[in-house]
């Protein structure tokens, strides 16, 4: 065999931040402008990126979720206080004698 195909490849340079769908996007444009540069094999930074491109769907279902979530109790909220009055004209209710 020859020295490139048995000589392992050397890690990505540098740690990458993938905790929110923000840090990731920023983790995947430090993979591109690596190739780009020449640090990162193609290989490598094609296996990163599709790795990336995974974690980034996973961050935009789950951010989906949750505004889902905050949009039903919004409405929810909305469907309770569409049968009462406004607070201003309940205190405002006079009686006439």
């Amino acid at each position: 065999m020859s020295e490139e195909l048995t000589k392992p490849t050397p890690p990505i340079p540098y740690s990458l931040r993938l905790r929110s769908l923000k840090s990731s996007r920023q983790s995947l444009t430090r993979i591109i402008r690596s190739w780009g540069s020449g640090e990162v094999s193609t290989a490598d930074a094609k296996n990163a990126a599709w790795l990336l491109q995974t974690l980034l769907s996973y961050h935009k279902e789950t951010e989906l979720v949750e505004v889902t979530d905050r949009l039903a109790k919004l409405e929810k909220a909305l469907k309770d206080l569409e049968g009462r009055p406004p607070r201003n004209e309940k205190r405002n209710i006079r009686i006439a004698k």
